[in-house]
């Protein structure tokens, strides 16, 4: 048995590269790295959180044909989230965005993962606006 207070992985350069060590908010063990991989009982990577060089924290699924099912990712330089939802082919479906710049928004495609068919979202000065098929719909008076 190996007992210790606290682990270090490091590359060739003497770098940490993780650790696990016992000093969570409450005293409880923490793992820290910059990628974690979930993988099934074949060795497939199906799931992921790491943390992209320069962008931000990023987590995503991958369906058992490895084709990416869901990601979750924040931008910090672009300052923008978003949330992407992809059918078994991996083409994306559903996206909702944040964006400092241009503000939220929900796109739904095709399962094809063609041109977004309906887009909801608050542009400038906050006005609300709604596109089907590439064309703004105008709200209801």
């Amino acid at each position: 048995m190996i007992r210790a207070q606290k682990f270090q992985l490091v590359d060739a350069q003497g770098k940490v590269r993780a650790e696990m060590l016992m000093s969570g908010a409450h005293g409880g063990p923490v793992i820290r790295a910059q990628e974690f991989q979930v993988v099934d009982d074949k060795g497939e990577i199906r799931a992921a959180l790491r943390l992209d060089d320069g962008k931000g924290p990023n987590v995503t699924l991958w369906n058992p044909n490895r084709t990416t099912a869901a990601q979750l990712s924040l931008d910090d330089q672009a300052a923008r989230t978003a949330l992407v939802l992809s059918g078994q082919s991996g083409k994306h479906q559903v996206t909702i965005r944040t964006n400092e710049e241009s503000g939220p928004g929900i796109n739904l495609a095709t399962a094809r993962g063609e041109q977004a068919r309906l887009m909801l979202g608050v542009g400038d000065g906050g006005h609300p606006y709604v596109t089907m098929n590439g064309k703004p719909v105008e709200p209801a008076r």
